[in-house]
């Protein structure tokens, strides 16, 4: 009996997800294409699908949704491999504040993967990240060894006057928002 009423209780949840996210709820659509990436809360792994719901929170401007969509561009999981693409994505991502974005920003400056190599702006990407809680510190310092004191200074500069930049709101969708029980769709 517990069972069955965990069973109904996930897939209510997951109807739940589904609707919110149908009806433009970028936080649930987000959570939809995790659960699609990683094959949780009983919905098989389908990367696919996890790139058309990342997608669809990416567009609306949604960071965690960017930085997801970069990954999977730059892994070739649910499409092509595009280290180009992936670098749009993470940068989108990056410029919001998000660390992971810009930890692996940094990452594709420094392998010249879908940008030319540039150490100068790698330091910059995984020092923000740095200083954020990320843990690229090590690579950070490795970077920041290769650098002139001319470079190192630049970049410095330019992360201590660095602000995260805002999404611009996503066009009108024609739908109405969920207000009632939005919390559910922001943590798993």
């Amino acid at each position: 009996m517990a069972r069955q009423n965990a069973a109904l209780d996930r897939a209510n949840k997951i109807a739940e997800y589904i609707k919110a996210a149908e009806q433009g709820n970028a936080l649930a659509q987000l959570n939809l294409g995790a659960m699609y990436d990683y094959g949780r809360e009983g919905v098989p792994k389908d990367d696919q699908q996890a790139v058309v719901w990342y997608r669809k929170a990416a567009e609306q401007g949604n960071a965690g949704a960017q930085f997801s969509l970069g990954r999977m561009y730059a892994n070739g999981r649910g499409v092509p491999k595009d280290d180009q693409q992936a670098v749009v994505w993470y940068r989108k991502a990056a410029e919001q504040g998000d660390t992971y974005a810009q930890s692996r920003l940094g990452e594709q400056y420094v392998l010249g993967l879908g940008v030319p190599k540039d150490e100068q702006s790698a330091y910059f990407w995984l020092l923000l990240a740095s200083e954020r809680g990320d843990h690229s510190v090590e690579e950070r310092d490795i970077v920041k060894r290769g650098l002139s004191p001319e470079q190192r200074a630049a970049a410095e500069a330019s992360a201590r006057n660095w602000q995260p930049a805002r999404p611009e709101p996503p066009p009108a969708l024609g739908y109405k928002p969920i207000s009632a029980g939005l919390d559910q769709f922001s943590t798993w």
